[in-house]
């Protein structure tokens, strides 16, 4: 079987049954021409993927201040938002796959492994030391650079034998399909979040970690929903990479099974957009191409499917 992957419109032939004869990644550009959806699939040994790109309509720049970066000999997938609408915001989104496949190789390197041979916990350490990394790579800029500030929200999915494992900083959600219907995985890292107690009368951490920490003992889709609430001011994160004050990251996991799929997005393909219900009977591919398509047009959108 030859995989054929695709990258910036041109196609790669990636491997014949398992032989690899080109390693390929996928990393977005700076710019993006207005009205137009970009669209990436392919495939890695476990996992086929789809990713559709749309700019601000209203920015006059040719830039767009989101970005991805696909790692499918690691089965890595994430999204970056670019925080503020200028140039600042494309500089910080693609910073994100400037760096990452760099950081995820160092770290393995150090690791002396091989990826398929890291337990669990090892994974987990790695994820959030990947993160940490990229903060203070942006914030070593940010020291030398405060005119040129990088900051943005960012959410990283690793496929890892049959669990899904994500980290978060920020606001950029990830959900996950099931027969059941939708869940949202992540929780956004914002003023409501901070103002939110569980049933035991406690606030919710700065950081949830599902690894380390028993469940958490709230009501996850009370709190969402407010957190959609148009009356709300939005868009307000509190945990940016860039960005020390408040810096946190968020690690979930959920255990997959047959016919699962994972939607990864920024801000802006699903803010002040009510057609991705958690109760929605839509396939995500369906979902993405509605939110594509009819996406509030203020932002950049950035959606990526995994199944």
């Amino acid at each position: 079987m030859v995989l054929q992957r695709i990258y910036n419109g041109e196609q790669f032939v990636f491997g014949r049954e398992g032989v690899e004869i080109r390693r390929m990644s996928y990393f977005g550009g700076e710019e993006l021409e207005v009205g137009k959806t970009e669209r990436i699939t392919g495939s890695s040994d476990i996992v086929s993927f789809e990713l559709r790109r749309k700019s601000n309509p209203e920015r006059k720049d040719g830039r767009v201040g989101d970005n991805y970066c696909i790692l499918p000999d690691l089965d890595v997938y994430a999204v970056a938002d670019g925080v503020s609408n200028s140039f600042s915001d494309s500089r910080s989104a693609v910073g994100i796959s400037k760096y990452l496949e760099k950081l995820w190789q160092k770290n393995l390197d150090k690791s002396g492994k091989e990826i398929s041979d890291l337990s669990l916990q090892k994974m987990h350490n790695l994820m959030l030391k990947v993160v940490s990394d990229l903060q203070e790579i942006f914030l070593r800029h940010n020291k030398k650079n405060p005119e040129m500030f990088l900051a943005t929200t960012f959410s990283m999915v690793k496929i890892y034998e049959k669990y899904c494992l994500v980290v978060s900083v920020g606001d950029s959600p990830v959900f996950l399909q099931k027969k059941e219907g939708i869940e949202q995985i992540t929780i956004a890292q914002d003023t409501i979040r901070q103002g939110t107690k569980d049933n035991d009368g406690n606030y919710l951490p700065t950081s949830i970690d599902e690894l380390d920490s028993a469940e958490l003992n709230f009501d996850k889709r009370n709190l969402q929903t407010r957190q959609k609430n148009p009356g709300i001011i939005r868009n307000n994160p509190t945990s940016l990479l860039g960005r020390e004050e408040g810096f946190s990251i968020d690690f979930y996991m959920r255990k997959l099974k047959d016919g699962n799929k994972i939607l990864l997005a920024t801000d802006g393909a699903v803010k002040a957009n009510d057609i991705l219900s958690l109760d929605s009977g839509n396939t995500l591919s369906q979902v993405a191409d509605t939110l594509t398509d009819n996406f509030d047009g203020s932002d950049d959108a950035t959606i990526l499917i995994l199944e």
